[in-house]
């Protein structure tokens, strides 16, 4: 009877996939290839990034890369199957061996998967240029909520549907006082342009003293490292301001007492300054260890900037209560 039970439980289920997940035939025109990478996990080789469009419910099964050839037709990479499949409106990292960092374009990939009819197809890709980097102009933080098990930040990304970022999550996030009240995780499957994702952070503790500073890290599909800081009022609210943060974090941000810097991405050392909107300057130092305290009880109340000598198109605004 259990026998019987169970044999009639998986002719439901594979019905039921045979009707959702091979929902069409994909075909040569559903995918495409966003860029490459180095492979974290074996270093000397690297990643594609592989785009399937269709419906989501759309399978294929066993997709690999077998080879990569560079402009001069020399195959450069090769590959095997790694994965069971993919779904579409998917993107995922397939792993050669080969470093293609140096390889020249264009690249001719040659794609190998299974159909809804268990039968391999073959498509040519090409890969002619990266897509144009993203900045931090082109994210916005659109609020904190919470599910039955995580807490996320939600990111909404522009650009393109070309457009795709890689080992993208949140840093951390501190509060009004600059204290780290959360923490994230690193999404290797990244976020595709034109969406909304939710990146999971530890728990926070009611009640929050916002301004909330938020670090975001993500790469470019060319490989290129960024780091972003968002500025939230509220949980449902961005205020509009952002900052590329290859220089330093800067908090609390309003402040009355106490600020205080936290100089990263190799800004240890250099000096800086603290100007007025009307652009006297009010305070001059210099980035000497991890974290830097300066009293600004005197400071008039108003809106300042902060800015590391050289660099005047990265500004900080802050704001003096």
């Amino acid at each position: 009877m259990v026998k019987l039970l169970k044999s009639v439980l998986l002719a439901i289920l594979l019905q039921l996939l045979s009707k959702t997940i091979y929902s069409q035939n994909s075909n040569c025109s559903d995918f495409s290839i966003l860029g490459y990478g180095t492979d974290t996990l074996n270093p000397g080789n690297s990643v594609l990034y592989l785009r399937m469009q269709g419906q989501p419910t759309d399978f294929i099964n066993y997709p690999y890369i077998s080879v990569v050839l560079d402009c001069n037709g020399d195959t450069v990479a090769t590959g095997n199957i790694n994965f069971f499949g993919q779904l579409g409106q998917s993107v995922q990292a397939y792993p050669v061996a080969g470093n293609l960092s140096t390889s020249c374009l264009p690249l001719s990939v040659e794609f190998i998967y299974g159909n809804s009819s268990l039968e391999n197809d073959t498509c040519i890709l090409s890969f002619n240029s990266f897509a144009d980097p993203l900045t931090c102009s082109d994210f916005s933080v659109t609020g904190i909520e919470s599910d039955q098990s995580n807490t996320l930040v939600n990111i909404t990304i522009q650009g393109d549907e070309n457009s795709y970022i890689t080992n993208s999550g949140i840093s951390f996030v501190k509060d009004c006082n600059g204290d780290t009240i959360a923490t994230g995780f690193i999404n290797y499957t990244g976020q595709i342009g034109l969406s909304e994702q939710g990146y999971p952070i530890t728990p926070l503790s009611d009640p929050l003293c916002y301004p909330l500073t938020i670090e975001f890290s993500y790469s470019n599909t060319n490989g290129i490292k960024e780091s972003c800081a968002f500025l939230l009022d509220t949980a449902t609210g961005l205020r509009e301001s952002y900052f590329k943060n290859t220089n330093s974090v800067v908090f609390p941000n309003p402040f009355s007492k106490t600020l205080s810097i936290e100089p990263c991405f190799g800004s240890v050392g250099k000096r800086f300054i603290i100007y007025s909107i009307e652009g006297k300057i009010v305070y001059k130092g210099s980035l000497l260890s991890e974290k830097t305290s300066i009293d600004g009880i005197s400071f008039p109340k108003g809106l300042y900037f902060f800015q590391i000598n050289g660099q005047p198109d990265q500004s900080i605004q802050i704001i003096k209560e």
